[in-house]
């Protein structure tokens, strides 16, 4: 099996957006979770020349789950936002749920199925 890392560069622009993401306020729906996680993402990679972002719910990437959660690819990792403005963030390459938040109703990310 191949085992693949990152360039110190990347995971260190890794970690600095699970910082501002981190910071964000809790959210009571899908869509308020997606818009503070991508304005997030905006302010942390402002300084950056080819600023990463977070794909819109409607693109057609992104999957739908019956009970109202959603999964938004990106590269290396997947978010996954519940109904209820919990999300987690799954890593990819070492497949761990690298941060999480709590819905605005207090209850916790959980991976969909």
């Amino acid at each position: 099996m191949t085992t693949h890392t990152r360039p110190p560069e990347i995971n260190a622009r890794i970690q600095r957006l699970v910082q501002a993401i981190s910071a964000i306020p809790v959210a009571p729906n899908v869509a308020d979770a997606c818009s503070n996680i991508s304005n997030a993402v905006r302010v942390a990679e402002k300084a950056e020349s080819k600023p990463w972002k977070i794909d819109p719910l409607t693109a057609k990437e992104v999957k739908n789950y019956p009970d109202g959660s959603v999964r938004v690819p990106q590269i290396g990792h997947w978010l996954y936002i519940h109904s209820n403005g919990a999300f987690g963030i799954l890593d990819l390459w070492s497949d761990t749920i690298v941060m999480s938040k709590a819905g605005s109703n207090g209850i916790a990310f959980y991976k969909p199925t």
